[in-house]
């Protein structure tokens, strides 16, 4: 504590921090997928299976409702719901065929042979959507990806004197570890 105190109450002039930003990769946007208006696709194709083997659980009647409900007696809700959890981009990594094929989530037999179904259901759904394209005459931004972004929270903070720094980027646990470089070192354990 003397140490803290010490470095605290020296007569050095304290800095803020800035934020250094860096231009991103420069991405062209590409074309993609969008889910049809109509749900008539969805009902010829993915619905059946969902209604047949989900629709225990994640139906709004049912007596376990568990939200999503994308196996709904009405294939209009069911449809609004099953968008959230279809890439129809890269149909392997829906979250209807990651539960089932990685989480072994209420397989109706075999597990990986239903995940198969699943995605056979969701890339029959797919194959069926046409691919937006950008027009070439249409002036667009390019993209980015989440990973693109730059997190500026930390500017303005005063960090040439200080005591403890947590910057909580460990990114699971319970322990927020001191980056100060300050002895003596300080974590903090987090509860709740």
């Amino acid at each position: 504590m003397q140490q803290w105190i010490k470095l605290w109450a020296d007569d050095r002039v304290s800095v803020a921090n800035t934020i250094e930003l860096k231009a991103p990769i420069i991405r062209e946007p590409g074309n993609s997928k969008n889910f049809p208006i109509e749900n008539s696709l969805f009902t010829q194709t993915l619905y059946p299976l969902l209604s047949n083997h989900c629709s225990n659980c994640h139906n709004e009647t049912a007596i376990t409702a568990q939200s999503p409900f994308f196996a709904d007696d009405n294939p209009n809700k069911a449809y609004q719901a099953a968008k959230g959890v279809i890439n129809l981009n890269d149909p392997e990594n829906s979250r209807l065929v990651v539960r089932l094929g990685s989480e072994f989530h209420n397989c109706w037999g075999n597990c990986q042979s239903n995940s198969q179904s699943m995605l056979n259901a969701i890339q029959l759904f797919s194959n069926d959507i046409t691919v937006d394209v950008l027009p070439p005459e249409m002036v667009v931004s390019k993209s980015l990806l989440l990973a693109d972004g730059l997190a500026a929270s930390s500017g303005g903070r005063f960090e040439s004197d200080i005591i403890a720094l947590y910057q909580f980027k460990t990114g699971e646990g319970n322990i927020a570890y001191d980056t100060s470089g300050i002895a003596p070192n300080s974590k903090l354990k987090l509860n709740g």
